[in-house]
C-alpha cells in the first residue's frame, strides 16, 4: 500500500525541510511573526513561559506590502467558486451560512462575524 505524503513530510513520515529559491512575502511574514508572537504571548500569561522570545518592533518587520502588487486586482471568486461554498454539502452548514452572507452581503468576515443572531420582529 502506498503511504499518503503531505507538505513537510518525507516518504517515511519524518519532517522534511521545505526549501524553496523564492523569499517569502513581506505581508507573510508580518502574518507568520504576528501568530508566534501571539502564541508566546499566551503562553507567557498561562505562565508556561517566563519571557518571549518575539521582542521586535514595527520597525524591524518588513512593510506589509504584497509580494506582486498586481495580484490583489485579480483575487476575485469565480461564480462557480462562490456556489460551491455555498452550496455544497461537504462544507459544514454553518459555515455556508456565513459564506451566503459575506457573498451574498457584500459583508468582509469581521462585518459577518460581528452580525448577532437573535429573533427579530418584522414590520411591514
Amino acid at each position: 500500500m502506498k503511504k499518503a505524503t503531505r507538505p513537510g513530510v518525507d516518504k517515511n513520515g519524518k519532517p522534511a525541510r521545505i526549501l524553496t529559491a523564492e523569499p517569502l512575502a513581506p505581508r507573510t511574514v508580518r502574518n507568520v511573526y504576528s501568530t508566534l508572537r501571539a502564541m508566546f504571548r499566551d503562553a507567557m500569561i498561562e505562565e508556561v513561559i517566563d519571557a518571549t522570545p518575539c521582542v521586535l518592533s514595527d520597525a524591524h518587520l518588513p512593510a506589509a506590502k504584497d509580494k506582486d502588487p498586481e495580484w490583489r486586482d485579480t483575487a476575485v471568486f469565480t461564480i462557480a467558486e462562490v456556489a460551491t461554498l455555498i452550496y455544497d454539502i461537504a462544507i459544514p452548514q454553518d459555515r455556508r451560512v456565513v459564506y451566503a452572507l459575506e457573498f451574498l452581503g457584500c459583508c468582509r468576515f469581521g462585518e459577518s462575524a460581528a452580525l448577532r443572531w437573535r429573533p427579530r420582529i418584522w414590520f411591514m
